[in-house]
């Protein structure tokens, strides 16, 4: 019986050193996500944060928002297939200018809400 109590002991030790190294090779090698679903996933996340009230989260996803619009707009000038779409790119952010979701009213806030989805919208067309 201790013998038996001994075995389950060390299978079980085993196991979680097996686990813990499998999740610690699964952290270092995240799955690859595309700009739009990154973009996507952050516009999730403001819209979640505007209806909870939350500043703080309101204006780190903005500022990851606008950050993310900037690369994309750099990332389609110096892609061929890309280009025709950069224009409207550079007029949606440039309307985020002096503007702030933390601050703004309702319709503001709508009216902005809906030229990032056109700016989701954009990427995955490309």
């Amino acid at each position: 019986m201790y013998k038996f109590i001994v075995f389950c002991l060390f299978f079980s030790l085993a196991n979680g050193i097996v686990l813990s190294a499998q999740q610690t090779v699964t952290e270092r090698n995240p799955p690859k996500v595309t700009p739009s679903q990154y973009f996507q996933s952050r516009l999730e996340r403001i819209y979640v944060a505007i209806n909870l009230k939350e500043n703080n989260n309101i204006s780190r996803y903005e500022t990851e928002l606008l950050s993310m619009m900037r690369e994309q707009i750099i990332s389609a000038s110096e892609s061929t297939g890309k280009k025709q779409y950069t224009k409207r790119m550079e007029e949606i952010l440039a309307s985020f200018e002096g503007f702030s979701f933390t601050t703004a009213n309702k319709e503001t806030t709508d009216a902005h809400l809906a030229l990032l989805e056109e700016f989701l919208a954009i990427l995955m067309l490309s």
